[in-house]
C-alpha cells in the first residue's frame, strides 16, 4: 500500500470516529435538554426541537453551524445578513440559523 494511501485511509477513519462521538455526545445533550425542561415547572409539556426530525448528518452539520455562529467568529452584521438570506431562502425556525443560538440577531 502507498503511504499517502494509508494516511488518507486514517485520516478519513479518524474523521469518521470523531463525528460519531460528536453524533453521541450531541444525543446526551439532547436528553439532557429534555429532562431539564421537563424538571422545569414553567416550562410545560417538553416539545421536542424542530431539528428532531433531521437526518443525523445535518443535525451535525447544524450544530457545527450553531457552534460557529455562537463561538464570536462572525460579526454581529455578518450573523444578520446570514439570517435575513436565510429567512429570504424560506429556512425559518429550526432549519435556518435560529433566535436561540444567536440572541444578538434576533428581529
Amino acid at each position: 500500500m502507498m503511504p499517502w494511501a494509508a494516511l488518507a485511509l486514517a485520516v478519513g477513519l479518524a474523521l469518521i470516529a470523531s463525528l460519531l462521538l460528536l453524533w453521541r455526545d450531541q444525543r446526551r445533550a439532547d436528553r439532557l435538554a429534555l429532562r431539564l425542561r421537563m424538571v422545569r415547572p414553567d416550562a410545560g409539556l417538553a416539545e421536542p426541537d424542530a431539528g428532531e426530525g433531521l437526518a443525523v448528518p445535518l443535525r451535525i452539520i447544524t450544530a457545527i453551524g450553531e457552534a460557529i455562529a455562537r463561538s464570536g467568529i462572525l460579526s454581529n452584521k455578518t450573523l444578520l445578513e446570514l439570517r435575513q438570506t436565510l429567512h429570504v431562502a424560506g429556512f425559518r425556525g429550526g432549519y435556518g440559523l435560529g433566535c436561540s443560538s444567536v440572541p444578538s440577531c434576533c428581529w
